[in-house]
């Protein structure tokens, strides 16, 4: 579970206030899969604030994961060169997370103007890499 330490507003009289976002993950061929540690105890939920206005500009997408939680993940269950699926990509900020972490990476997304924002954040990060 990812917890918002500070969650977009909701009416409170009305609703919870959302705070929390499960995520899932699969693993190929075993039972247990990569669990990078580092000797740490890892509990069940991440914690950060919500994606940050230094990161929303490239993306702008309504629910915009950070990099933070998502380079966390991504460090903690697979290794350099593994390959990370995103079936509802986006704006592509679990691509960036792979590519930045050196995992090579699936998205896919239906919508045509956030396929353009991804295309075009995954190619800046691309040529920042070379």
């Amino acid at each position: 579970i990812w917890h918002k330490l500070i969650p977009l507003p909701r009416n409170m009289n009305i609703h919870f206030v959302k705070s929390t976002e499960c995520w899932i993950y699969f693993i190929y061929k075993g039972t247990s899969g990569t669990f990078n540690n580092e000797g740490r105890v890892l509990h069940d939920y991440l914690e950060s604030s919500v994606t940050p206005s230094s990161e929303k500009k490239f993306g702008c997408h309504p629910t915009q994961k950070p990099l933070k939680i998502l380079n966390e993940l991504i460090l903690t269950l697979t290794n350099p060169n593994d390959i990370v699926l995103d079936p509802f990509m986006g704006s592509g900020s679990t691509c960036v997370s792979a590519l930045l972490n050196d995992r090579r990476y699936i998205g896919i997304e239906l919508n045509e103007e956030y396929y353009s924002i991804a295309l075009k954040r995954i190619t800046n990060i691309t040529e920042l890499k070379k």
